[in-house]
């Protein structure tokens, strides 16, 4: 890649990408989103998201599972030694992004998201933090379904509360395991499927306007496994599960 003037050309492909806004913009094609998708483009719904994630949380959880909580489980489950190469798989607006890259000493932290106001808001806070941090972190808009990095460039990927927007995961997961190097950790959090049968209708029936996609244990290891991952170890907390692997 060559910068010029807010631009970035590919030496290799010769085409010219955006990058103006403090983020380089390789989203070449999307899919017509579902609604959950589409509103995370929409300013003000992330505003108030922003504000009430911790009560719907609890409403649709039983608990609050905060960007606290969160962060601790990653804090352990990611082994950040600080000279390795990390991809925030859907990185958002940074929630967790920033803190990680303020753990890497010589190691670098790639940001992926398909959404232009959440990268907007992650570029906000990079300009107005630690610009040491900033300097760590490469904030890209892109599909997750066409990750724009390397083959094997990766040591590890997280994707922390977005699995379950993903229309097509077998993709996302396949890719996830092309750009990971052998013995790479992959983590995140996935929505279980219900145990009850009327939620379970209700998942399945809404699943066409929302695209919000729940998952059962057993098909979810088998397509990680299909990708090239270790069997999956989980942590619990209904309806949510972190789940954590490693690339054969």
């Amino acid at each position: 890649m060559e910068e010029d003037s807010g631009k970035i050309a590919c030496s290799a492909c010769g085409r010219v990408f955006d990058a103006d806004k403090g983020y380089v913009d390789l989203l070449l094609d999307q899919e017509s989103p579902k609604l959950i998708q589409w509103l995370w483009e929409n300013r003000a719904v992330i505003k108030i998201y922003g504000a009430m994630r911790s009560a719907m949380m609890f409403s649709l959880a039983g608990r609050v599972v905060d960007e606290e909580s969160e962060g601790f489980l990653l804090k352990h489950l990611l082994q950040i030694k600080g000279d390795e190469n990390i991809l925030d798989l859907s990185c958002g607006n940074g929630r967790h992004a920033i803190k990680v890259a303020e753990r890497l000493d010589s190691g670098h932290l790639f940001g992926v998201d398909i959404s232009e106001a959440m990268l907007d808001d992650l570029i906000r806070k990079l300009d107005a933090g630690d610009k040491s941090a900033a300097r760590k972190i490469t904030v890209i808009k892109g599909s997750s379904s066409v990750i724009p990095l390397k083959n094997g460039s990766m040591d590890k990927i997280y994707c922390v509360a977005a699995m379950h927007l993903y229309k097509d995961q077998q993709k996302v997961i396949s890719e996830s395991g092309r750009v990971l190097k052998s013995g790479g950790i992959f983590t995140g959090t996935i929505f279980m499927k219900s145990g009850t049968a009327p939620l379970r209708f209700l998942e399945d029936a809404t699943y066409p306007l929302t695209g919000l996609v729940f998952n059962e244990r057993e098909s979810f290891s088998s397509t990680l496994a299909g990708a090239g991952f270790e069997t999956p170890d989980f942590a619990f907390l209904p309806p949510i599960a972190f789940f954590f692997t490693r690339k054969r």
